[in-house]
């Protein structure tokens, strides 16, 4: 597979002696750079896509799905919203926009531990927060602490299945 990616580079390399800032050579660089994890680099040639043609629907979703892959959700929502208005028949962009809408609604937002962190480590954490609030503390602080967890649970179910069902609706 190495010497596959040797080939390609090879070959986008001659085709940049051509002409180095044509869209086509700066797209198989962000690709090739993606292919070796090199996400910096990828980064980097996606802003340089945007720069050269902001309206370019194409250069605005490979932003979004860099800004996606580093967990910028907010950046990445704009970014597919903006290839979305750049081409309204780009419907691979309008569905991937959408669950976008929905992560990085602001009633999701004390969520984002679950989210970034996972279930066991947010639960574990809650579980370490009311033992030495309980052990250290006095007495009584354990039950609002608890009620406080307890209710945070409750939210996680109950607040994503509404906010999609908002979001989808207006």
């Amino acid at each position: 597979a190495s010497g596959q990616m040797e080939k390609a580079h090879a070959l986008v390399e001659r085709a940049a002696g051509l002409d180095p800032e044509h869209d086509a050579v700066l797209h198989a660089r962000w690709v090739l750079a993606n292919l070796a994890g090199n996400d910096v680099e990828a980064q980097r040639l996606a802003k340089a896509r945007v720069a050269r043609s902001p309206d370019d629907p194409d250069a605005l979703a490979a932003l979004a799905a860099e800004f996606l892959y580093v967990g910028q959700h907010s950046r990445a929502r704009r970014a597919f919203g903006a290839s979305v208005r750049a081409d309204v028949a780009a419907a691979r962009d309008s569905q991937v926009e959408m669950p976008l809408r929905i992560a990085t609604h602001w009633a999701l937002v004390p969520l984002i531990p679950l989210r970034r962190y996972g279930l066991f480590p947010v639960a574990l954490a809650g579980i370490i927060v009311v033992n030495v609030a309980v052990r250290l503390g006095p007495g009584w602080l354990g039950l609002p602490l608890a009620g406080t967890w307890f209710l945070y649970c409750i939210y996680s179910w109950v607040a994503p299945p509404l906010v999609e069902w908002h979001v989808r609706r207006s």
